[in-house]
């Protein structure tokens, strides 16, 4: 077997008759989806990255309402190689088609048919994205702290449910 390639455990395919995929206003590939999931880590929740990320990408959507919608539609992956908080995107994966966090559709590459072990995080397969989010060095630096106040950020906005998708497509419950 290939470096970095894992067995074969479940092959998605397609409807035999699928969607027009066109009809979804919103579309993200693994790549995307992989992108999103780097802002899971709590360093840039803390430091507001996450919010201008999605400010800038994705307006009216939040991290709360794309994790619900990834958890939902089965393309999250937990194996210890992704984003340590959010996992990796599904390796068959083609393109997530999306109007809503409920209303959305799942297209998978069925010419895949071995993981290959890869988290597209902040960069292209050939950069590391390492550095985008680092933390000042120095004994003024409490990182328990920081990480205590992210857990409880993460905790209350994944606590508050997911609202419906309004005309802009935000999952914002008020």
């Amino acid at each position: 077997m290939p470096k970095n390639t894992r067995p074969l455990t479940k092959l998605h395919r397609n409807p035999v008759t699928p969607p027009d995929w066109s009809a979804y206003g919103m579309h993200l590939t693994r790549y995307d989806i992989d992108r999103v999931l780097h802002y899971t880590h709590w360093i840039p929740n803390l430091r507001g990255f996450t919010a201008k990320f999605f400010e800038e990408n994705y307006p009216g959507w939040d991290l709360p309402g794309f994790m619900t919608m990834f958890r939902t539609a089965g393309i999250l992956l937990n194996d210890g190689v992704g984003s340590p908080h959010g996992g990796r995107c599904h390796w068959q994966l083609k393109c997530l088609h999306f109007q809503s966090v409920l209303t959305f559709a799942v297209e998978w590459d069925e010419s895949v048919t071995a993981d290959d072990g890869r988290f597209y995080f902040s960069g292209r397969p050939d950069e590391s994205g390492i550095g985008a989010f680092t933390l000042p060095a120095g004994p003024q630096t409490d990182i328990a702290a920081l990480a205590r106040r992210a857990f409880e950020l993460l905790t209350s906005t994944n606590a508050q449910g997911v609202g419906e998708a309004g005309s802009s497509g935000s999952t914002d419950a008020s």
